[in-house]
């Protein structure tokens, strides 16, 4: 089925419009962030954070800025363990590629950047989605002829047939 659902053109294969609305109800959210810790110097880090917020926001390509200040401050893709209500908000807002503003959390200041939607494990996850629909709205009956089953002389036949 999944080879079938792969293949451009088949019956089972999802329409662009079909991928983009499950990404919409879905909203399957990544993000790199900048981590900018408290430590033992609250003020010290907002100084901090509103420099590297402004170092974006004037560098002539933020996004390869974005790049080394990951690099340069140990920053990372978002783990599921990492996103809060508030960073989920913040990400949601933003549209592939922009960053936030600067959130503070628990543990700090930070910065995000959305990342585009990884289409093909979003094609797996709608392919899953479909699947689960149509298990979930299946129905099973059986007939009168179900009950004169005999599953023993059933087997016995069929091995008998084969050997």
């Amino acid at each position: 089925l999944y080879a079938l659902y792969e293949t451009p053109g088949s019956a089972l294969a999802p329409a662009e419009n079909e991928l983009a609305l499950f990404e919409q109800q879905t909203a399957p959210l990544t993000a790199e962030r900048l981590l900018i810790p408290f430590e033992s110097d609250r003020e010290a880090a907002r100084q901090k954070a509103a420099e590297l917020f402004a170092h974006l926001n004037t560098a002539a390509d933020p996004s390869a800025a974005f790049d080394a200040l990951l690099a340069e401050t140990g920053g990372a893709l978002l783990e599921e363990a990492d996103w809060t209500p508030s960073l989920q908000d913040a990400a949601a807002a933003l549209e592939p590629g922009q960053f936030s503003g600067i959130i503070e959390t628990e543990n700090g200041f930070v910065i995000l950047r959305r990342l585009p939607a990884d289409r093909d494990a979003l094609r797996e996850a709608y392919f899953d989605s479909l699947l689960q629909g149509a298990a979930d709205a299946s129905e099973i009956r059986v007939t009168s002829a179900y009950e004169t089953l005999r599953p023993a002389a059933f087997w016995t036949a069929l091995k008998q047939a084969s050997g």
